[in-house]
């Protein structure tokens, strides 16, 4: 709280707040958020079916806290974006996990394919190739227009998004210029860094044959440890 109300102090425009939404359910503590300054948030939450989520996560009860807490940012009418990780365990229901956050009254939406990084790497359960997924995407993009939401993809290459308008769904794009101020290795030193050049330069890769694609310059590639996993043959080319 104390360094929202600095911010908004600093003369910051957008404070964003991108967290698993939880404490939420407490109307008072969400209300303080807001009074203090916090105008714009992400929660990340995976799917609509409690059994799903909470194994993801590995809180047990965790999805009542977000829904909960997704319910009363509706009800003070605060900008929201629900991020969800596409993944092996839920990508074949994510038009009806969509339906029912738009129900609640949600309608922006960050689908992030899944980065194999960190415990990701190590549950083998969630792995899930592009093949798998991209009839599922077309049909987001389908009922994104007929339902009137807002989508954007992370991690899915220009090359795999079929519609005329593809730079519209690549998250990539949207994302501010991000510089970045951690605390969190063992020895608590600050760590500076931009976001964007280190996903470009150290996270994700590019196949030599994509310097002849006409978005070359605005796609960052695959995740490196994707293709370290599944090579380029899903990639046409």
């Amino acid at each position: 709280l104390k360094i929202v109300k600095l911010a908004k102090i600093l003369g910051f425009k957008i404070i964003h707040i991108i967290s698993n939404g939880r404490k939420y359910n407490n109307e008072k503590f969400l209300g303080q958020l807001i009074k203090n300054g916090v105008n714009r948030f992400s929660v990340s939450i995976h799917s609509h079916q409690p059994e799903v989520e909470d194994y993801l996560t590995q809180r047990p009860g965790g999805f009542e806290e977000k829904i909960q807490g997704l319910k009363n940012l509706v009800k003070l009418n605060q900008h929201i974006s629900v991020n969800l990780v596409i993944n092996n365990l839920n990508y074949k229901d994510i038009l009806e996990t969509l339906s029912f956050f738009k129900e609640l009254g949600i309608n922006d939406f960050r689908l992030n394919f899944i980065w194999l990084h960190g415990r990701a790497k190590d549950n083998k359960d969630l792995f899930l190739k592009y093949s798998d997924f991209l009839p599922s995407l077309d049909e987001i993009i389908r009922q994104s227009k007929i339902n009137n939401f807002t989508i954007a993809f992370e991690g899915i290459p220009a090359c795999l998004i079929n519609d005329k308008n593809k730079l519209d769904y690549i998250g990539e794009l949207r994302d501010l210029n991000t510089e970045v101020v951690a605390f969190n290795n063992p020895q608590k030193e600050r760590e500076n860094f931009n976001w964007q050049e280190r996903k470009a330069n150290e996270f994700k890769i590019k196949h030599e044959n994509c310097s002849k694609c006409k978005f070359a310059n605005l796609c960052e590639g695959v995740w490196k440890n994707y293709i370290d996993i599944y090579g380029w043959s899903e990639f046409n080319f």
